[in-house]
């Protein structure tokens, strides 16, 4: 490998996203734009127009730096697992697992077929790899730099580019991009959900709004429940929209809002789905979680509960709080706290996102169609051990950075009930603080 051609072809590279201080990190230039740093488990790409970034978990990190480290030739299976698992016993299904993992990352970076199989061999990286190890000097951004001056009213959208900032530590970013990877892995994620034409059914006590493609129908039996689950309390009446990935319920009292829940789907009939539902239809609320909110602030806040067939315990509660929100406002900050079920925090981050809308009002209520998209990301506390404990906490978590444009209607204006694009479609209602 020529470090001083690795070293030349850098200078077009931007500067690294990440905090860090002068350091001389170990870096490899993968073909002509990618850049990959171990150690900070970290691939970007350089891209004038549009500069990305993904981050790898640690195996991922070192099973791809032990294949940078033998550019062109075949790695065994057996001299990868001997070196990285320890001859585990799960090192077949681990190996195969990161191998697929990097792949998809590397491929949405513009590498598409970056690491060969060599059958009943090992993997040869097809890339070219040159050392291009340098010192990096980055300072931290400024207030200014990272939302503070963004909040102002801006003539022009600017192209996304996703940066991620940290308070504290650099680790947790690896905890958000494995989870956004694992949405198209395990959950089939589609980013181009449109949720312009919902299909709708009207009950006695509510209206069940549908996007989930399978389309199965909802027997007489399952409405009637859910409207006598309501029923128990008077002046209640209930929305619902169905997607493929999540059941989303929220429930009025005399039309202002009593609670949101939101039911992770899982692989059962959407029939056994709904149960759980109809069981918290009639169910009394559970106590208010800890709240961030400022006083003037839009916020939310949903409970997040496990698919049916797991028992459809409560998971988390996640809270929204919007910095910024109205007709003339370019740019917000959303700030989304997230507790486990036992009322501990799991993540606090904020969001800077762009926002075009056509926005009108009856002189009441607002109507907006709005696209937003995600500029930054950053991390101000994360519990990487509850995340590895409960696998839905990183879905649930990745859901709410893992994207870049996000879209929103209002559906219902005297209500304030949204629709948006996350999870292929869930109900949102916004409050404005006290």
């Amino acid at each position: 490998m020529d470090c001083n051609d690795g070293s030349a072809k850098l200078v077009a590279i931007s500067q690294p996203l990440h905090d860090q201080t002068k350091m001389d990190y170990k870096r490899y230039l993968l073909g002509d734009t990618l850049v990959f740093t171990p150690a900070l488990y970290l691939v970007s790409k350089h891209d004038p127009s549009q500069p990305r970034e993904i981050q790898l978990s640690q195996k991922e990190s070192q099973l791809l730096d032990y294949l940078c480290q033998r550019p062109g030739q075949v790695a065994a299976r057996t001299d990868i697992i001997a070196e990285l698992w320890n001859d585990s016993e799960s090192s077949d299904v681990g190996l195969n697992k990161n191998i697929l993992m990097i792949r998809r990352k590397l491929e949405s970076l513009g590498a598409a077929q970056a690491i060969r199989t060599v059958p009943r061999v090992g993997y040869t990286l097809e890339l070219t790899v040159t050392d291009a190890t340098e010192p990096q000097e980055a300072t931290r951004p400024t207030a200014e730099q990272a939302f503070d001056a963004a909040l102002l009213p801006s003539a022009v959208t600017p192209r996304p580019v996703i940066r991620f900032h940290y308070s504290n530590h650099r680790w947790p970013l690896g905890v958000l991009g494995l989870a956004a990877a694992l949405l198209f892995a395990l959950f089939g994620i589609s980013p181009e959900v449109t949720v312009d034409h919902l299909r709708k059914i009207k009950t006695v006590h509510g209206i069940i709004y549908r996007n989930d493609r399978k389309a199965e129908p909802i027997p007489k039996q399952t409405l009637a429940a859910l409207d006598e689950g309501v029923a128990r309390h008077v002046g209640d009446d209930y929305r619902m929209l169905i997607s493929d990935q999540l059941i989303s319920v929220i429930l009025y009292t005399n039309g202002h809002m009593r609670w949101e829940k939101a039911f992770l789907i899982g692989d059962t009939p959407l029939t056994l789905q709904l149960r759980c539902v109809v069981t918290a239809m009639a169910s009394s609320p559970r106590a208010p979680q800890p709240t961030t909110q400022s006083t003037g602030n839009i916020y939310s806040n949903v409970e997040f509960h496990a698919p049916c067939e797991l028992g459809g315990h409560v998971l988390a509660t996640l809270q929204t709080n919007h910095s910024g929100f109205g007709e003339r406002i370019h740019s917000v900050v959303q700030t989304i706290a997230l507790w486990n079920w036992e009322g501990k925090p799991v993540a606090v981050f904020d969001l800077l996102l762009d926002r075009t809308a056509s926005f009108r009002t009856d002189g009441t209520h607002p109507n907006f169609t709005a696209d937003m998209t995600l500029q930054s990301v950053r991390v101000k506390e994360i519990n990487r051990e509850a995340l590895d404990a409960t696998p839905q906490l990183a879905f649930i978590l990745s859901s709410y950075t893992g994207y870049d444009r996000l879209h929103a209607i209002v559906l219902e204006p005297d209500r304030d009930l949204h629709v948006t694009t996350r999870f292929s479609g869930m109900l949102t209602a916004f409050r404005q603080a006290p």
